[in-house]
C-alpha cells in the first residue's frame, strides 16, 4: 500500500471540506451528507492438514479444490456512525451498481438529501459506466 505523505492528505482532506461547503451553499434546501464505501472479499478454501496412516504406507488425503468467496459492500457515514451493508456474491461494475442503488433507497428514498460517497480507486469504482 502506497503511503501518502501528511501535508498531500491535508489537502484533500481541506479540498473535500471545501467541496462539501460549496454543495451546500449551493443547494440551501437539502442536506449534505459525507460517507464512505468499501467492500472486503470473504470466503472458504480448503485447508491441508496432517493425515495418519500405518508406518511405510503414504497417506492419501483426498481434497477438491474450491474456493467459495463473497464479498461485503458496506457504506458507512463517518459523522454518525451509521452504516448500511450489503453481501453480494462478486465485485464488478454491474454489482457495484446494484450496491448504488440500494444503498440510495435506504438511506435517501425521498431524494431530499444530497449524499457524497468517498470510494477507492478499485477498477469497478472508476469505470465510466457506474
Amino acid at each position: 500500500m502506497r503511503k501518502v505523505p501528511p501535508t498531500k492528505r491535508r489537502r484533500h482532506i481541506k479540498k473535500l471540506v471545501e467541496d462539501l461547503a460549496e454543495l451546500a451553499r449551493s443547494h440551501p434546501d437539502k442536506k449534505v451528507e459525507l460517507w464512505a464505501e468499501d467492500e472486503a472479499r470473504l470466503g472458504l478454501q480448503p485447508l491441508v492438514r496432517r493425515q495418519w496412516s500405518l508406518i511405510g504406507v503414504r497417506p492419501v488425503a483426498l481434497q477438491k479444490r474450491s474456493y467459495r468467496w463473497l464479498y461485503a459492500f458496506h457504506f458507512v457515514r463517518p459523522s454518525t456512525g451509521q452504516g448500511f451493508w450489503l453481501l453480494m456474491p462478486e465485485a464488478n461494475t454491474g454489482v457495484m451498481s446494484v450496491a448504488l442503488a440500494e444503498w440510495v433507497k435506504e438511506v435517501n428514498p425521498m431524494g431530499e438529501k444530497l449524499l457524497v460517497l468517498l470510494i477507492d480507486q478499485a477498477g469497478w469504482h472508476v469505470a465510466k459506466d457506474l
